[in-house]
C-alpha cells in the first residue's frame, strides 16, 4: 500500500503502543473477576485437564456464589476419557445446567485437509440482524471447533476464545463476532457473556443507516459500538484484572460478595499451558486477562475506536491541515517555519491523546505525520534552493560594496530588500579626486590604475565599515549610500562620519602618493539626505541595484562646489540638521543647484584635526 506501507504501519504501531501506554488506566469497573488456576493449583491437583468432578465442584461453588456469568477460557472438545474421572462425568453436566455458563469454542482458519465444515451439534443462532445489517466484514472461519453436544446442551451459550494479534504478534483489537462459510454468526466468549449476565434472549446487530455497515450489537437495553467489522479496540488496564485463585474456591474460602453478581471468568496463568498473548500495555500476558480487558472496556463504554471515516477521514484531515500548514511554511522565515514544523507534530501527539482519552477513538498519526515530513521536506529543500540562489545573486550584487555583517544582515532579512524600486529615504555620498586629469596625463595608464585602486580599497573599507553601500565607481569618483538597501536609522551620521574617516585615510595616502608617483592627492565629497527610489534599475538583461531621485543629483552637485568654496566635504540642509549636534559644521552659502530653481542651504562638514582640534577653516586651498 502506498498510503501505508510495512514500514510506516510497523511506525504507526510503536506511536499508538506509545499513546496506551501513557494513558492506561489502573482502574476496574469492579464487574469482572478472573478465576486463576495458577501454577500453585497445578501443583496441588496435577497437571491440566483435571478431572470433570473437580470442575463440576468449581462450577457449583460460582453457582451458589451467585455469579451473573461465567465464561470459561478452556475448550471441552471431547467426551471425558475413563481414565481421567474419578466419579459420573454427568456431574460436570449438572453444575453447568444449575447456573450460568458459557463455553468456549475455537474459529479454526487452517483446518488439516479433510476436515469437515459442517454445522456443529448443539449450534443455536443467539445474533440476529437488523436494518439490513451485513456480515461479510466480520472473520470467516472454515472449520468451528465447538464443545461436546452433551455440555453445550446445559451451557447458557457459547463464544469463541481465539486471539487475533495484529501482523506484529501484537493484540490490539477483538473482533465481537465471526462467521462459518455458511454465514452462521459465532459471538466472542466475552460477548456471550454479556448477553447471558443481561438476561438477553437475542443480540442484535444493527446497522448504519441504510448502507448496511455494522455500527453495533445491542443486548436487551444496553448498545455495544463496534466498528464496521463488529471489532472493538482493546483499552488495556495498566494493571491485572481482580483475581481470585481458583484453589480458594475449590477450598470454599471465599465470600460469596466476592463473586455474587459479578462476571467471571475462568482462565489460566500458568506458563505451561502457554495461553499467552502480547499486548501493547502490559507485554504478555494471560489470554484469560484479554479477555478480562475487554469485558471491562464493554462495561465501562471505554473501548476504542477508529475515527469515523477511517482512512479517509485521516487522508482528509491530512490534505487539508498540510495545505494550511504548508502556507505558513512557505512564507515564513526559515527559523519560524522550522519552528512551527516542530510545533506540529507534538500538536498531533496531543490531538490523538485526547481523542483517545475523551472520545475513546484511535487515530493513526503515522500516515498524517509522514505525509507531512515529506511534504515540509520539499518545501524546505525548495526554499533553501531558491533562498541560496538568491543568496548568491545578493552576494554577487553587493559582496564588494557592503560590509559582512551587512551581508549576514541581508542573506538573514531577505525580505527587507526589495529589488523592484521602492520609495525610501537615504543619504547620499559622492566624492571625485581633486585635478585628477592632470594626474593622469602626468603619471603611466598602469600608476594611475595603482593609485586608483589603493584609494578605492581604503575608501570601500571604511564606507563598508560604516554600513553605507558602495553604489559604484566612475573613472576617479565613487558613490555610495546608507539606509539602503537596508535600513540605518542614523544613516546621515553614519554618512558624515566616514566622509571623516575617509578625509583621514587620505591625508595618509597623500604621503604615501607623494612619495611613491610625486603626487598630491585630495579628494572632494558631498552628501546629501532625503528621499530616492532603491532597486534594480536598467534593461531586463543588464541592470543593477542602485539609487534615483533629486537627493541623489543634489548631492552630485555639492561635491564640485567644494573647489569654489575651498572645502573638502559639503553637505545638503537636511544632513546638517541631523548631524550639526555631534559634528561640527559650518553654514557656507545658499545656492541654486543645476536641476533646481530654489535655492539650497549648503554647510561644511568640518576635519578636526589630529588630537581632536577642529580644523581652522581656509578658503584658497590651492588643492581644492
Amino acid at each position: 500500500m502506498i498510503w501505508n506501507p510495512a514500514a510506516l504501519r510497523a511506525w504507526d504501531r510503536l506511536g499508538c503502543d506509545l499513546l496506551f501506554r501513557l494513558t492506561a488506566r489502573p482502574e476496574w469497573t469492579g464487574g469482572v473477576v478472573v478465576v486463576d488456576i495458577d501454577e500453585e493449583a497445578l501443583g496441588k491437583y496435577g497437571q491440566w485437564p483435571w478431572p470433570r468432578t473437580r470442575l463440576a465442584r468449581l462450577a457449583d461453588r460460582l453457582n451458589a456464589a451467585g455469579a451473573a456469568a461465567v465464561g470459561w477460557d478452556v475448550l471441552f472438545l471431547d467426551e471425558e476419557r475413563k481414565e481421567d474421572t474419578s466419579g459420573s462425568p454427568r456431574e460436570l453436566h449438572e453444575a453447568l445446567a444449575g447456573g450460568r455458563h458459557v463455553l468456549g469454542c475455537f474459529l479454526d482458519f487452517a483446518p488439516p485437509p479433510g476436515a469437515e465444515a459442517s454445522l456443529p451439534e448443539g449450534y443455536v443462532g443467539r445474533y440476529v440482524l437488523r436494518g439490513g445489517a451485513r456480515v461479510e466484514p466480520v472473520p470467516h472461519a472454515p472449520l468451528v471447533r465447538y464443545p461436546v453436544p452433551s455440555l453445550v446442551g446445559k451451557a447458557a451459550g457459547v463464544g469463541f476464545v481465539n486471539a487475533f494479534s495484529g501482523e506484529d504478534g501484537v493484540l490490539r483489537r477483538v473482533p465481537l463476532l465471526a462467521a462459518d462459510r455458511g454465514q452462521r454468526l459465532y459471538p466472542a466468549l466475552t460477548l456471550e457473556m454479556l448477553r447471558v449476565a443481561f438476561d438477553a434472549p437475542n443480540g442484535v446487530l444493527e446497522s448504519r443507516g441504510d448502507t448496511g455497515r455494522l455500527r453495533g450489537i445491542r443486548l436487551g437495553s444496553a448498545f455495544f459500538p463496534t466498528d464496521r467489522e463488529g471489532v472493538v479496540g482493546v483499552f488495556f488496564r495498566s494493571v491485572p484484572p481482580p483475581t481470585v485463585p481458583v484453589e480458594r474456591l475449590l477450598a470454599g474460602e471465599l465470600p460469596n460478595e466476592m463473586l455474587e453478581g459479578r462476571i467471571v471468568l475462568i482462565g489460566s496463568s500458568a506458563a505451561g499451558l502457554f495461553d499467552r498473548v502480547a499486548t501493547p500495555v502490559r507485554g504478555e500476558i494471560p489470554g484469560v486477562e484479554v479477555h478480562a480487558n475487554v469485558l471491562d472496556n464493554l462495561l465501562a463504554g471505554d473501548g476504542v475506536f477508529p475515527l469515523p471515516g477511517g482512512r479517509r477521514t485521516t487522508a482528509a484531515a491530512t490534505a487539508l491541515l498540510g495545505l494550511l500548514w504548508l502556507i505558513p511554511v512557505a512564507r515564513w522565515r526559515m527559523r519560524w517555519a522550522v519552528l512551527l514544523v516542530v510545533a506540529v507534530f507534538p500538536a498531533v501527539t496531543v490531538a490523538a491523546w485526547v481523542l483517545l482519552t475523551r472520545f475513546g477513538m484511535i487515530a493513526h498519526p503515522a500516515p498524517m505525520i509522514s505525509t507531512w515530513a515529506l511534504l515540509f521536506a520539499a518545501v524546505f529543500v525548495v526554499r533553501y534552493r531558491n533562498e541560496e540562489v538568491e543568496r548568491r545573486r545578493l552576494r554577487s550584487m553587493f559582496g564588494r560594496m557592503v560590509s559582512e555583517s551587512v551581508l549576514r544582515y541581508l542573506d538573514e532579512h531577505p525580505e527587507n530588500l526589495s529589488l523592484q524600486g521602492v520609495r525610501t529615504e537615504a543619504t547620499v555620498f559622492f566624492s571625485d579626486a581633486a585635478n585628477f586629469t592632470s594626474i593622469a596625463e602626468s603619471l603611466e595608464p598602469e600608476q594611475v590604475a595603482e593609485i586608483l585602486n589603493r584609494y578605492f580599497t581604503r575608501a570601500t573599507e571604511v564606507v563598508t565599515e560604516s554600513g553605507g553601500y558602495v553604489d559604484k565607481f566612475e573613472g576617479d569618483a565613487m558613490m555610495a549610500v546608507w539606509n539602503v538597501p537596508y535600513a540605518t536609522p542614523d544613516h546621515a551620521l553614519r554618512a558624515c562620519e566616514s566622509a571623516l574617516r575617509q578625509q583621514g585615510v587620505i591625508d595618509e595616502l597623500r604621503d604615501e602618493f607623494r612619495r611613491d608617483y610625486g603626487i598630491d592627492w585630495h579628494v572632494r565629497m558631498g552628501i546629501n539626505t532625503g528621499p530616492v527610489v532603491a532597486g534594480n534599475m536598467g534593461s531586463e538583461t543588464h541592470f543593477e541595484y542602485t539609487v534615483l531621485g533629486d537627493a541623489v543629483n543634489q548631492a552630485s552637485r555639492y561635491e564640485p562646489l567644494n573647489k569654489k568654496y575651498g572645502t573638502r566635504i559639503i553637505i545638503g540642509e537636511e544632513t546638517n540638521r541631523r548631524v550639526s549636534r555631534v559634528l561640527e559644521t559650518r553654514f557656507i552659502d545658499r545656492v541654486t543647484v543645476r536641476g533646481r530653481s530654489e535655492p539650497v542651504e549648503i554647510y561644511e562638514l568640518v576635519s578636526p584635526q589630529p588630537g581632536g582640534r577642529k580644523a581652522e577653516i581656509s578658503n584658497g586651498n590651492p588643492a581644492l
